[in-house]
């Protein structure tokens, strides 16, 4: 009886202590126990790789067309070709490698300074499912190639890219990258001594 009161108050004890190591993990941060180093802060976007975080979708109709065949300088009349082809596609900017960035925390500031790479178009591609052709030539002597396809869907894929950013696709992606850095770095200090600094983002 004496050895089962005795185990009892082991366990009690274990208990205790399991409970206060508890209460010191779980409530030291909400008293503003501990503090986050630039170190620990970059290490949170090391895992990320590329960040994108905005994308423009286009739709477009595309017209391939080349000229008659030539010979000795002479035009061969109906040896032209061409084809009208309609497709969709996406164009995503962001980070290529956000472990690039850099962080400073600022204490005499209150002040987390983060500077940021230039966003940068990530990737454009044409959707191959959404590809539709018309009007396409058969001229046995002048037949359309595999590489005249391939070589206009890379010469869309670039217009469609420049049109992006022309239309503010990587204004759109600084403003949403600084919304989606300022958001990560407040989570991490959350319940820490530095949960009221300030946030400044430097684009390099």
């Amino acid at each position: 009886m004496a050895k089962g009161l005795i185990t009892k108050i082991i366990v009690s004890v274990l208990t205790i202590l399991v409970l206060v190591l508890g209460y010191k993990i779980v409530l030291a941060p909400r008293n503003g126990k501990i503090t986050m180093t630039s170190t620990e802060i970059k290490n949170s976007f090391k895992e990320i790789g590329q960040l994108a975080v905005e994308e423009y979708n286009f739709t477009n109709v595309g017209k391939f067309s080349q000229d008659n065949m030539s010979a000795f300088g002479i035009s061969i009349p109906f040896t032209d070709k061409s084809f009208l082809m309609t497709y969709s596609g996406v164009c995503k900017a962001g980070i290529k490698d956000i472990s690039e960035i850099n962080i400073e925390v600022n204490q005499s500031e209150k002040k987390v300074i983060v500077d940021l790479p230039n966003v940068e178009v990530l990737d454009t591609y044409i959707d191959v499912n959404s590809i539709e052709v018309y009007d396409q030539s058969f001229n046995p002597i002048n037949q359309i190639t595999v590489n005249d396809v391939k070589n206009f869907q890379a010469n869309e894929t670039a217009k469609a890219e420049e049109l992006a950013i022309k239309n503010g696709l990587l204004d759109k992606a600084k403003v949403r990258m600084e919304e989606v850095v300022k958001s990560q770095v407040k989570m991490l200090l959350i319940n820490t001594e530095q949960s009221e600094y300030e946030i400044i983002i430097n684009w390099k």
